[in-house]
């Protein structure tokens, strides 16, 4: 059975072990980086390359292989790839007519709605990322990240489950918007292991951006492990998300009532429109002890 989203629509966290001050991510190092697997995982996290394809959407960019996106009151853009996708992967979604495919994939190649609000309160409120170390989580197109990138982030990290989305879109676009990926890095898989190897890596990041991450429940576990795991105490959550999500389960206050009982952030509700299905944006930060 296939499923697709039809949208037209307080407790302390143990301490933390400090990490080494390393490099994070840079291209060079990931083909030196043994990858981290766990037995009981089905898609364990592991680095991915850049791939010499993916620089080559830059170096042809046109109308045919790129469409712009215009986001923010003063109308900043932003390009992503419209070429042809290819794989296995992409014959399983379109054959069985659905966004996502549980342990297989989570919907990377879609263009979600709260990504386009991100961007827009990104340029509205002026959110300052000059300096900041920056992941994006379940990033798809990474637009969010690169917005960030091009304004100043010193690092970059992408994560979406499933290679296939950074290789083919992800990677595209950092190159289609940037002139650099001396700071980048791209990690697919799981969650639960992507602590792992992202702090095998590097330091913890000051900000994460995650948009359209709450629609399974089953997942708030190993996002919220993430969130303990990687951000600094005094860094800053973005979560763009649907207030609810039909046919799976997930919804806005069952994740903040999950955040609340088993964490020590706080969250605060910054953008919201009622325009077809109910979308917000939240920030989320550590108390300040």
């Amino acid at each position: 059975m296939s499923f697709k989203f039809g949208f037209f629509e307080d407790n302390a966290v143990a301490p933390r072990e400090a990490v080494p001050n390393t490099e994070c991510l840079d291209n060079q190092k990931l083909s030196l980086v043994e990858t981290l697997t766990e037995s009981n995982v089905s898609n364990p996290c592991r680095l991915v390359e850049q791939t010499t394809s993916s620089l080559s959407v830059a170096e042809s960019a046109d109308a045919d292989n790129a469409i712009t996106i215009s986001y923010g009151s003063d109308g900043l853009t932003l390009r992503t790839t419209n070429r042809p996708l290819s794989g296995s992967l992409l014959h399983e979604t379109n054959s069985q007519n659905t966004d996502i495919i549980p342990g297989r994939y989570e919907g990377g190649f879609k263009l979600w709605e709260s990504t386009l609000d991100l961007l827009s309160y990104f340029a509205d409120s002026r959110i300052p990322f000059e300096g900041r170390r920056v992941l994006e989580l379940g990033c798809g197109h990474g637009l969010p990240g690169i917005h960030a990138l091009r304004n100043g982030a010193s690092r970059l990290i992408f994560q979406d489950y499933n290679k296939e989305t950074l290789t083919q879109l992800t990677q595209p676009n950092v190159a289609l918007n940037t002139t650099t990926e001396s700071h980048v890095g791209y990690i697919s898989g799981d969650w639960s292991t992507f602590p792992d190897v992202l702090l095998s890596q590097c330091n913890r990041v000051d900000c994460i951006i995650a948009c359209e991450t709450i629609y399974q429940p089953d997942s708030y576990k190993s996002l919220l492990d993430v969130f303990n795991k990687v951000l600094e105490r005094d860094g800053v959550i973005y979560l763009a998300t649907k207030y609810h999500y039909f046919g799976v389960g997930g919804s806005v206050s069952d994740f903040l009532d999950f955040l609340k009982s088993n964490s020590d952030l706080l969250y605060y509700l910054v953008w919201e429109t009622s325009s077809g299905i109910l979308r917000q944006i939240y920030e989320i930060k550590y108390k300040v002890k």
